[in-house]
């Protein structure tokens, strides 16, 4: 599905593409850690200002998951607004 959407919209927007393609990236690099390993290998840990809600460990996949949801919503305001206003 995120393949199709990637191909589908690679002109409409950046942001779009971007969002779709890191989501797609991100997939794919759990994916292949759960096909080799069994299970997914996290190797980044956060420890923010030693709270325990900002302490949190996750690998270069979830990273770009995270980053591409992200991209996606601000797309999805930004063209409503941009709707909006004609």
């Amino acid at each position: 599905v995120l393949t199709y959407l990637l191909i589908k919209y690679q002109h409409k927007s950046r942001w779009l593409t971007v969002g779709l393609a890191f989501l797609l990236a991100g997939r794919l690099g759990n994916g292949w850690d759960r096909l080799l390993r069994g299970y997914v290998v996290d190797m980044v840990y956060f420890n923010i200002f030693n709270l325990p809600l900002l302490n949190f460990v996750c690998n270069l996949a979830d990273i770009l998951i995270t980053i591409g949801v992200i991209m996606l919503i601000v797309y999805v305001f930004k063209s409503d607004n941009q709707r909006g206003e004609e």
